[in-house]
């Protein structure tokens, strides 16, 4: 056969090169479940393959840590600014390397399933998108995912925002494209020889195999119990909301009264003629209207409604004139640094009891029955002995609830006897992150082991923990 016949032939058997081409896409996109439903493959399946691939990242983070570190060295990066800085390019950077290997594979699986540039594309928008729904805050020795929608594009407040993680997937889907574009220049789209028209998109014609295949049952289940759990989550949200609407409005309100009257009556009491208060002016490091510091702090967050002058709480007189404020590991990143301990605070008296107005900052749910503090007692012989104060028995953090429904561990009396809350106030920095808490100060009392010994002096030491002791009055009974 000629040339010409040939070419005849073979165009009459096969088809047009164009359509032949067209045709083995079809059936190639049509021989896989993921080509088949390319909604939930390059709409919803990015979401899990990024957790998956963020779950792998962070365990890798963890094993090089551990191997590059000794667990003193991990402890001391993660309580010094220039440690967290670095943990916290580590964790970023990861974050970013995931999201992008996940656009590359979604993108290599658009090109193995033929479903081309749209669908490449599609899977690196949905991949900046869920960026954007999701970041990751690291904080000393916790590590937090957090997802939110509406993403944090448009509200900052509710999700912090990586511009890394979601210009990644930008950059796979520009690759993307320039490939195609380059590919186009080598292999230009074929044209009709007679008047140079180009040739138009043939017509691809399938088997009809029905729909409810295996494969597509399955969509439909997948897609049908997505539905089911985002109402359900919807309708827990608005329950929720619910509940906590006529929280604000009906039952917090009438418990927070209820705490306030209690307050007023165990403040209006006569002071006990034998208690006796110690001038702390030498000591105090801090004035009430100083900031407590901290990497979200702000110079309004002080006790500044606390009066100064003699406070009376259930008989016991407090002589208020400032803050003695203690080092906690979450002040590390402020701008004010504050001693571990104070010494020698001259008491030079006997004493039953020992009476303290205090508070803490920083105190979470995990340090509930630890140390945060301890008073050491040196006595006239030169012995001393140590009382601790304890995370949830005798202070609670200055910052929480004064009211028990849903205040969970964070309630606003402690444990143990003796320790009651003694005052609450607020200032402009609570007012602005969290209008339904309070500023909270404790009174507590402790027995003096030896009430027959002289004190000579107190210590007030940190525990050096992640929350910042301090105590505004000292009384001796």
């Amino acid at each position: 056969m000629s040339e010409t016949d040939a070419e005849a032939r073979a165009e009459k058997l096969l088809g047009e090169p164009y359509a032949l081409a067209a045709q083995i896409s079809a059936v190639l996109r049509q021989s896989s479940w993921y080509g088949r439903h390319p909604v939930i493959t390059f709409c919803l399946l990015p979401l899990v393959g990024m957790l998956l691939m963020m779950a792998l990242g962070l365990g890798v983070d963890a094993l090089a840590t551990r191997l590059c570190f000794r667990a003193g060295e991990v402890s001391l990066l993660a309580e010094t600014g220039a440690g967290m800085a670095l943990l916290n390019t580590v964790v970023l950077g990861t974050w970013c390397g995931m999201v992008l290997l996940t656009a590359i594979f979604f993108c290599w699986l658009a090109q193995r399933t033929a479903r081309g540039l749209i669908w490449a594309l599609t899977a690196c928008a949905v991949c900046s998108f869920y960026s954007c729904c999701a970041g990751i805050q690291l904080h000393p020795h916790q590590v937090t995912l957090c997802c939110g929608f509406p993403p944090a594009l448009f509200h900052p407040d509710w999700v912090p925002l990586n511009w890394m993680p979601l210009l990644a997937p930008m950059l796979v889907a520009a690759g993307v494209w320039w490939r195609r574009h380059q590919r186009l220049k080598r292999f230009p789209v074929p044209v009709r020889a007679a008047g140079g028209i180009r040739a138009p998109r043939p017509r691809v014609v399938l088997a009809q195999t029905g729909f409810f295949t295996p494969s597509g049952l399955i969509a439909i289940l997948a897609v049908g119990a997505i539905v089911v759990a985002g109402l359900r989550v919807r309708s827990e949200v608005l329950r929720q909301a619910a509940i906590h609407r006529e929280r604000i409005a009906t039952i917090w309100p009438a418990e927070r009264a209820a705490v306030e009257r209690q307050l007023k009556s165990r403040q209006m009491t006569v002071a006990l003629p034998d208690a006796r208060t110690i001038n702390l002016k030498p000591w105090l490091n801090a004035a009430l209207t100083d900031s407590l510091g901290g990497w979200d702090d702000a110079s309004s967050n002080n006790l500044a409604e606390l009066p100064q002058g003699l406070h009376v709480f259930d008989g016991i007189p407090f002589d208020v004139e400032g803050r003695l404020q203690l080092m906690g590991r979450n002040l590390l990143d402020g701008d004010t640094t504050w001693p571990v301990r104070v010494r020698n605070i001259k008491v030079a008296a006997k004493c039953v009891r020992i009476h303290l107005l205090h508070g803490a900052n920083g105190i979470t749910e995990d340090m509930t029955g630890r140390n945060v503090a301890t008073l050491v007692l040196h006595y006239s012989d030169g012995s001393q002995v140590r009382i601790p104060i304890v995370a949830g028995s005798q202070v609670r953090d200055w910052w929480g609830p004064i009211y028990d429904t849903a205040a969970g561990w964070n309630s606003c009396q402690p444990t143990a006897p003796g320790s009651e809350l003694a005052w609450i106030g607020s200032n402009p920095r609570i007012k602005e992150k969290e209008p339904e808490l309070s500023l909270r100060l404790y009174q507590s009392t402790f027995e003096n082991p030896r009430p027959d010994l002289e004190i000579a002096s107190i210590d007030f030491v940190s525990s050096v923990t992640d929350a910042a002791p301090f105590f505004v009055g000292l009384t001796l009974e």
